[in-house]
Formats: structure tokens, C-alpha cells, sequence
């Protein structure tokens, strides 16, 4: 029903996600001229009313809910209730989705710039140990070469550290400089500290899962109290 709306640009839940209001025809065997196609369509299904119901995300619609029921007449009360605690947990759910992806992208992100970060780092303390110059000058013999290679600085730099790849020595090799490998394990406590850092962003956003997970408890415990007042919570 819902590619039907789609294809006619018509319907109750295109309606109600535009306005932002719950829209419902409680008999679609009488025309409605706002969605004819879509009724007819609904007919040949064997349905008879439909109540669309907005997700609503503050002042943004991001989403309906469509009930749709075989026979006529208005959905009772209590349904739309129930239709309305539905169409909020769905709503938290796809937000708390959305969130959970949006922190996993900017994890996944922040891992692969520390990786190649780490990888850089090393390379420029490995070539400053065994050329005798400063990291300065050992990340611009990197960065030279990778341009002159046509290469990226992170995989040329990788390879320099399994020893894939070489640089040319521009001057004989002096002596080691202390503080060359001293910058190299500064660099790489820096990197997987940051690492650290990105272990607990994805950290947070499992617990904004679980978060999502226990609002939707709850509201259904308090839909399923509100439709059944005599059950064994009720006082007596």
C-alpha cells in the first residue's frame, strides 16, 4: 500500500507526514477525492479503513505509522493509544539508530586517521634513526618521495616500516641522533592514546543502544498498564 502512495503521490501517510498530523478514513469504500487511487487500491486488498500516524521527532516528521483494519468504522480509542506509543518507540528507536551510526562512522573514521598517524609517526622516527636527521626532515624525505613515486604518505610509510620500500639517501648516513627514537615512541604513546579515546566513543554509543532498548521497555510496560487498569499492579 505504501509503493501505491508513492506511485500516485497520494495517500493518507504521505498526508500525514507532510502536515505532521495523524490522518484516517474510516470508510474506504466511500470516495475520499484527496487519495481515489489509493482507496480503490485498498478496496482490492480487502481493506476497508486506514489511520496513519505521524513519527514525530520534535518539530520534524520523520516517519507514519499506517494501521490498516478489514472492517469499517473508527479505530477505538484505546488502538489509537496503542497506535501512538508504537509510532513514539519507533521514533526513538530509528533516532537512537541514527545516533549509534553516526558515532560508529566518526569512530571508524577517527581509528583510520590515528592508524595512519601511527604509521607516519613511525616511519619518520625509524628513517630519522637510521639516516642520522631530525623527524622534521625525515617526514619531508616521506613526503618528497611519496610525491615523486606518486604514492600516498600513508602507504609509503607503511611499507618503509615492513620494509617494502626504501628511501634514496640524499647524504651519507650520520650518526643517530638521540632524540630521533625518543619522538618515535612519543608519537606512538600519543597515537594509541587517542586509539584509547576512540575505544570509548564506540563504548558510549553501545550504551545509547542500550539506553533505546530500555525506553522502549518502559513504555510498553506503561501502554500495556494504561489498556488493562485491573491488572496485578493495579491497587486494590
Amino acid at each position: 500500500m505504501e509503493l501505491c502512495e508513492l506511485d500516485g503521490a497520494a495517500g493518507p501517510c504521505l498526508t500525514a507526514y507532510r502536515s505532521g498530523e495523524t490522518m484516517a478514513q474510516d470508510d474506504l469504500t466511500v470516495a475520499d477525492p484527496r487519495w481515489t487511487a489509493f482507496a480503490t487500491r485498498a478496496r482490492q486488498d480487502g481493506l476497508r479503513s486506514v489511520h496513519a500516524i505521524p513519527m514525530r521527532l520534535r518539530e520534524h516528521t520523520i516517519g507514519v505509522l499506517n494501521l490498516f483494519a478489514v472492517g469499517v468504522g473508527p479505530l477505538p480509542h484505546a488502538d489509537q493509544e496503542l497506535g501512538r506509543a508504537l509510532a513514539d518507540m519507533a521514533t526513538i528507536s530509528l533516532r537512537h539508530h541514527q545516533l549509534i551510526e553516526a558515532h560508529r562512522g566518526q569512530s571508524e573514521q577517527q581509528q583510520r586517521a590515528l592508524t595512519t598517524r601511527l604509521d607516519i609517526e613511525q616511519a619518520k622516527g625509524l628513517l630519522a634513526q637510521r639516516l642520522g636527521i631530525d623527524p622534521p626532515e625525515a617526514f619531508q624525505r616521506l613526503r618528497r618521495h611519496a610525491r615523486a613515486t606518486n604514492r600516498k604518505l600513508a602507504d609509503l610509510a607503511r611499507d618503509v616500516l615492513t620494509g617494502r620500500a626504501s628511501l634514496p639517501e640524499d647524504d651519507p648516513p650520520r650518526q643517530p641522533r638521540a632524540g630521533a627514537a625518543a619522538y618515535a615512541h612519543r608519537a606512538a604513546e600519543s597515537a594509541r592514546a587517542a586509539a584509547r579515546d576512540a575505544e570509548r566513543s564506540a563504548h558510549a554509543a553501545a550504551q545509547a543502544q542500550q539506553d533505546a532498548h530500555a525506553v522502549r521497555q518502559r513504555l510498553t510496560r506503561r501502554r500495556h498498564a494504561d489498556r488493562d487498569p485491573d491488572g496485578p499492579d493495579s491497587p486494590a
